[in-house]
């Protein structure tokens, strides 16, 4: 049990590290939600806001692939699009 636990410590640090770009690229959306620009844009302008993260992990975890960053990017701007496209959604009720 104690190997198992070594091992999958980096697998568990990073995936602390990736939800926490999620939580960075949700809650800059929606601090940037309050324009009139479209949910998309304003997502993917919070995943640059917060790519200091995605940088930090790649440092620490060299081993990545650019492919997989794209995929942690990409899955992050399409939660935070939904989160403002909801947030909107409410606000117009």
């Amino acid at each position: 049990m104690i190997l198992f636990c070594a091992l999958s410590a980096p697998a568990f640090a990073i995936d602390l590290e990736i939800a926490a770009y999620n939580r960075c690229v949700s809650d800059e959306s929606m601090r940037l939600s309050a324009g009139s620009n479209a949910a998309d844009l304003i997502a993917k302008n919070a995943a640059v806001l917060c790519g200091g993260l995605l940088a930090k992990m790649l440092e620490r975890n060299p081993n990545l692939v650019g492919g997989q960053l794209t995929a942690y990017e990409n899955h992050a701007v399409g939660e935070a699009t939904l989160a403002v496209l909801e947030s909107r959604a409410k606000k117009r009720q």
